[in-house]
């Protein structure tokens, strides 16, 4: 394919992947002078009328698509019997081969991210009568520059066609797919919330939601087992990340969340909870500071006797009746507000008659942001109602960067982290890393920098076992000479151990005799291997006899005959004479085991004869 123009138009440069039903090519459109993906069909779906017609017709329904989370479809044709799909070129990599790349595991503020683009793709496609059926990380692009976007909904059926998958012909992958489309059961939108979720779910923790020995049994277990609780695998993930996911992931569609747009709003609400705010740290007196102040002397100027009687006269009975109005305020019980949030400490104390405020918001290791830490007067008093209640509200735990321990021994980035307050998980995740040495941490989550809740953040590191092993086939190393296999060892990476010297009849001196590993053994490059070497005599010489006539040649009266002799000691020449053009070449050639002798005429090879 590489090399050809479809429809005269769409050239095909390199191949990209293949699929379960097509090929995948990097391509140019030479009209518009860009570059494209082109999916061809395989032969064997190209030859399914039916098929054929169905994809035709999805993909023309897929175009209808325009959204910046959609890999858009530009064109739909066939060349020569192939059925072809032009698609939008994304520069970067699949979300699956994303995930692998960092690690396996992604940190719970870019797995949000990623949710809510995949979430606004679904949105627009399910508002235009399309449904996925095939979320998965395979079909998710992820750009070079962080934009998330859904492939392949040019093989996504119309909502007003047949709804049904049956398990025949499933779509998409047992991993992600619905309960209902393991039981064959129609399908709707939210089939892809919970296709998403399971996405979200292996993105956040490193695992699939079921896994199992195969299909039947995965899709068993979507349809009849619930799926681990994230934070017990990661337990650095939020409970509303993890309340979201869970409930995609619910087995009654009913009880998964109404639309793709719906689910996207309650990620975004995580995402935007997580905006720091910041507030004075009062020390425990501090929310007092204000309540009283000494009220400035003044000097009152007697005007006469007569006024100030009035006027005590005056303030007297009004103070009478104030008294007497005050003392039929009604009294009440201050509830207990403390450990619960502020808002619904506000809604108890207003039904109890009392008024709430804010005295001061302090760092505090066990009560929850936004929950009353204590407050004024305490529970129990007896107080009269419409009294302002003081409450010293909670900011949680203190929070502080995350110390770069990257590149550190794994002991030292412990202490580093510990030291700094921070608590590192007891799942330390180990990798192979050709590039980082050994016991040597390679990345941490949250990353560095990130400012996090001391307390109650683990951090998980990601620590190098080294290069991974690599494993290869033993040589047969015997005959050769000490240098010979000492050179060998040296190219595969394998070292030379003990080297032993023995009397050999059938090896020459300096030959390899025996090796410790045996030829064909599958070995760890790094290995030692010992070489038994001949200390001599060798083997003892045989002889072949040799009659071979000198060509006649009219121009040349003399040529030079050489015999060479390839056996167990190598190569070597044993007869180099000039001879008479007719003559015959007669003489006995020594050759040790067996070999090969080979006569040449002037330097041009005239007779070749295995020996004995």
């Amino acid at each position: 394919m590489v090399g050809t123009i479809l429809s005269g138009r769409y050239a095909i440069i390199e191949k990209l992947g293949s699929g379960g039903m097509s090929i995948v090519y990097k391509g140019e459109d030479l009209l518009l002078g860009r570059t494209v993906a082109v999916k061809v069909l395989k032969e064997q779906f190209s030859k399914d009328k039916a098929f054929v017609d169905r994809f035709r017709r999805e993909a023309q329904a897929g175009a209808r698509l325009s959204h910046p989370n959609i890999v858009s479809i530009f064109d739909v044709g066939m060349d020569e019997g192939r059925h072809f799909l032009v698609m939008e070129f994304v520069e970067g990599q699949t979300l699956k081969e994303y995930l692998q790349e960092r690690g396996g595991i992604l940190e719970e503020e870019e797995v949000i991210q990623i949710g809510i683009q995949i979430c606004e793709a679904l949105e627009h496609a399910h508002e235009n009568g399309l449904f996925h059926r095939d979320i998965k990380p395979h079909n998710i692009l992820r750009t070079n520059s962080g934009k998330v976007k859904v492939a392949d909904f040019g093989i996504a059926r119309a909502c007003g066609s047949e709804t049904v998958t049956f398990a025949g012909s499933m779509i998409g992958s047992v991993h992600y797919f619905s309960p209902e489309q393991a039981k064959g059961y129609p399908t709707d939108n939210r089939t892809d919330i919970y296709s998403a979720s399971a996405v979200l779910y292996e993105l956040a923790t490193g695992v699939l939601p079921f896994s199992g020995d195969n299909m039947i049994s995965v899709a068993l277990k979507h349809i009849n087992e619930k799926p681990k609780p994230p934070r017990e695998i990661n337990p650095l993930l939020s409970r509303e990340f993890e309340q979201i996911i869970l409930k995609g992931m619910s087995k009654n569609p009913v009880d998964r969340f109404a639309s793709a747009g719906e689910m996207k709003n309650q990620l975004s609400c995580i995402s935007c909870s997580e905006e720091k705010k910041i507030y004075r740290n009062l020390d425990n007196a501090d929310y007092m500071d204000d309540i009283e102040k000494p009220l400035a002397k003044r000097k009152i100027r007697p005007r006469s006797v007569a006024a100030l009687f009035v006027l005590f006269l005056m303030l007297t009975i009004a103070g009478y009746y104030g008294v007497l109005g005050f003392l039929k305020v009604e009294e009440t019980v201050v509830p207990n507000v403390t450990n619960i949030r502020y808002e619904e400490a506000v809604d108890i104390l207003n039904k109890a008659g009392l008024r709430a405020e804010v005295a001061g918001r302090i760092y505090h290791s066990d009560v929850p942001k936004g929950y009353v830490i204590s407050h004024n007067p305490e529970k129990g008093e007896r107080v009269k109602k419409n009294r302002i209640i003081e409450m010293i509200v909670s900011l949680g735990p203190e929070t502080a960067e995350v110390p770069n321990v990257a590149g550190k021994d794994l002991r030292e980035a412990k202490v580093i982290l510990n030291n700094a307050g921070f608590n590192v998980s007891s799942q330390i995740s180990f990798v192979f890393d050709s590039h980082v040495p050994e016991n040597t941490v390679v990345r941490q989550i949250p990353a560095a920098g990130t400012r996090v809740e001391k307390q109650e953040t683990e951090i998980l590191l990601i620590v190098s076992k080294g290069p991974e092993p690599v494993y290869l086939e033993m040589p047969d190393l015997r005959g050769l000479t000490f240098a010979e296999a000492e050179k060998k060892l040296e190219i595969l990476h394998l070292k030379l151990g003990n080297v032993s010297e023995k009397e050999s009849r059938d090896y020459f001196d300096g030959q390899v005799i025996s090796q410790s590993i045996p030829a064909g053994t599958s070995i760890l490059q790094g290995s030692s291997v010992d070489l038994t070497i001949s200390s001599g005599p060798g083997p003892s010489p045989q002889y072949a006899r040799v009659i071979v006539p000198v060509p006649k040649d009219e121009k040349k009266k003399n040529h030079r005959i050489r015999i060479e002799v390839t056996d167990a000691k190598g190569t070597h020449e044993e007869y180099n004479e000039v001879h008479r053009a007719g003559d015959y070449v007669k003489t006995r050639v020594p050759f040790y085991k067996s070999g090969v002798v080979k006569i040449y005429n002037d330097g041009d090879l005239i007779y070749e004869k295995r020996v004995p």
